[in-house]
């Protein structure tokens, strides 16, 4: 705990039950490396390089990875609570039921990213730039996506719970069944999502960009689309 590993090399290595509590550990790698229940909580792991990382049963909570590289990462069980991932890099990163909530992600980027399943309430995804990603089932009750762009990816049963997404670029998503209720969607692109039988309760998409969007089934009371685009949108009930 408390170690000094600035630039350190862990590539290929295979690590059990370590304690890095409060490591110094800018700029280490770790490509290739197996993890089983290491321990990062309040670490330093500043622009660190995971890419092709194993870790299981990792703990993170509070750790620093800002600008870290998780590209194909493989995430099992993280428990991340409170963590700052700015700028971080995603691509192909698996992180499918992570605990993530009230981690900053502000700006982080990538595609093809799994994160189903996982707990991001009240993380800041502000200015994220995803694609291809996966959401599915996950809790964003509370979160920011303000001025983030997250397209072509899937939220289907995703709880966005009194979230922010001002201004979020959601474009051709899949978001069936996505739950917004008391959600801001101001400004945001909608356009062409696959909204069918999602819940609206509250939601607020003034001056949105609905064009295309398929809101078949959709439901809520006081849903506010004020100046919003709705052209070419579905929204008929089925049956």
């Amino acid at each position: 705990a408390g170690a000094n590993m600035l630039m350190a090399h862990f590539d290929t290595a295979t690590i059990t039950n370590t304690d890095f509590t409060n490591a110094t550990g800018p700029y280490t790698t770790w490509t290739s490396a197996t993890l089983s229940q290491p321990d990062f909580t309040d670490a330093d792991l500043t622009g660190a390089n995971f890419t092709s990382a194993t870790l299981t049963t990792a703990t993170a909570t509070g750790a620093n990875l800002t600008n870290a590289n998780l590209k194909s990462t493989t995430l099992t069980s993280l428990s991340a609570v409170g963590a700052t991932l700015d700028g971080a890099s995603l691509v192909s990163t698996s992180a499918a039921g992570a605990v993530l909530n009230n981690a900053s992600m502000v700006g982080v980027t990538g595609r093809y990213a799994s994160l189903a399943d996982a707990m991001l309430y009240g993380a800041d995804l502000s200015n994220a730039s995803l694609a291809w990603s996966n959401f599915d089932n996950a809790n964003a009750s509370g979160a920011r996506l303000t001025g983030a762009s997250i397209t072509d990816s899937s939220f289907s049963r995703t709880k966005f719970h009194n979230a922010d997404l001002t201004d979020t670029v959601l474009t051709g998503s899949n978001m069936t069944n996505v739950s917004l209720w008391v959600a801001d969607l101001t400004g945001a692109d909608a356009s062409y999502t696959n909204m069918t039988a999602a819940h609206l309760r509250y939601a607020n998409f003034t001056n949105a960009n609905l064009t295309g969007a398929v809101l078949t089934d959709a439901s809520g009371r006081s849903v506010n689309m004020a100046g919003a685009d709705l052209t070419g949108a579905v929204m008929t009930r089925s049956g």
